[in-house]
C-alpha cells in the first residue's frame, strides 16, 4: 500500500484515496503519514462509510488501484477502469472486472499479494494509466 499511494500521489502526483476498512483504519493513517503528501487522503477519514459514498466516490474516479477486494466489483459495476492485484491461490477468472477497462497482476502461486515486488506495481501502474492516457504529472479537474 505504501509502495503504490507514494507512487501514484508523489512521483506521478495524482490524487490518491486511500479506503480501507474499519479494521485497518490504522494501517490508513500510517500509509498517509508515510506518503506524507496533500495528494493521499483516506476515506473515511475516522469510522465507516456508507457503501452508497464509497461507489460514489469510485464511479468518480479516474481510475482505481486495489488488490483483490469488493472494490473490484464497485469499480466494475460503475464503469471504472481498474488495476486488480491477485494471488492466484484460487482460480480468479470469474472474479475479474466485467465489461471495464482492466489489467490484472497475480502473484506468483501460493504467494499472497503482498508479494509482488514493488517494481513490478510500479511497472504495472505505468501501463495501466498509459492505456488511459494519463501522463506523467498530470492535474485531473473536474
Amino acid at each position: 500500500a505504501v509502495t503504490v499511494a507514494h507512487y501514484v500521489a508523489e512521483e506521478r502526483q495524482l490524487y490518491t484515496v486511500l479506503i480501507f476498512a474499519p479494521e485497518d483504519f490504522e494501517m490508513a493513517r500510517a500509509v498517509a503519514n508515510t506518503v506524507q503528501s496533500q495528494r493521499c487522503l483516506v476515506f473515511p477519514q475516522a469510522g465507516s462509510a456508507p457503501l452508497i459514498h464509497i461507489a460514489a466516490l469510485i464511479e468518480k474516479a479516474v481510475c482505481v488501484i486495489t488488490p483483490d477486494t469488493s472494490i473490484v466489483h464497485l469499480a466494475s459495476a460503475v464503469k471504472t477502469p481498474v488495476l486488480a492485484f491477485f494471488s492466484p491461490l484460487l482460480s480468479n477468472r470469474e472474479w475479474l472486472p466485467f465489461r471495464v477497462l482492466h489489467e490484472a497482476l497475480m502473484a506468483k502461486q501460493g504467494e499472497p499479494v503482498s508479494s509482488i515486488p514493488a517494481s513490478r506495481l510500479i511497472d504495472g501502474i505505468e501501463v495501466f494509466l498509459a492505456k488511459l492516457k494519463i501522463s506523467h504529472q498530470m492535474e485531473i479537474h473536474q
